[in-house]
């Protein structure tokens, strides 16, 4: 078989694998979200779960599976497109107060499929369907030290000037108010 040469500023599927904490709904995050180098290519849920469970099988393996991974790499840019994590009008930093973000306020940030808060750290995965006004995300969510799987969802009726925020397994609604 034929090696494919890597391409200029590609991580290689093993230095992923090898990747601390990759686990496969940050694998699904990592591959659902844009990068500068990589085109905004969204997958049958499928195929990505099937190219996830690749990746994750090269975790510490020798160049045998690198050769694997390569001819991959190649059936992954192909893929049909379906889901993905766009946040990008989310991101930003958000308080649970309306004074702007002052000293003291309890502070949640929003990236490109992450959450961050106090005792708060979601990943979003594929989106979920959901009502008018409102997106849903398949999420982890570590609230403090309890792990929960389920739907993230924003409400954002009132956007730009808050957004709401309900949890996995939660009914409760947070209210954001942007940073200014």
């Amino acid at each position: 078989m034929r090696r494919c040469r890597r391409l200029p500023q590609v991580t290689p599927f093993q230095t992923v694998a090898d990747t601390p904490g990759m686990t496969e709904l940050a694998l699904s995050v990592f591959l659902q979200s844009s990068h500068p180098t990589m085109p905004n290519i969204v997958r049958e849920q499928d195929d990505l779960r099937n190219v996830v469970a690749h990746i994750r099988s090269l975790k510490s393996v020798g160049e045998a599976m690198l050769r694997i991974a390569s001819f991959c790499a190649l059936l992954f840019a192909a893929l049909p497109a379906s889901a993905q994590v766009v946040t990008d009008h989310l991101v930003g930093n958000y308080a649970t107060t309306d004074d702007g973000c002052t000293e003291g306020s309890m502070e949640f940030e929003i990236r490109r499929g992450i959450v961050v808060g106090p005792n708060v750290f979601c990943i979003l995965g594929a989106t979920r369907p959901t009502h008018a006004g409102t997106e849903a995300y398949e999420a982890k969510c570590t609230l403090g030290s309890k792990v929960q799987l389920g739907t993230l969802t924003f409400d954002l009726s009132e956007k730009p000037e808050r957004i709401r925020m309900t949890l996995p397994e939660t009914e409760d609604w947070i209210t954001l108010y942007v940073c200014k």
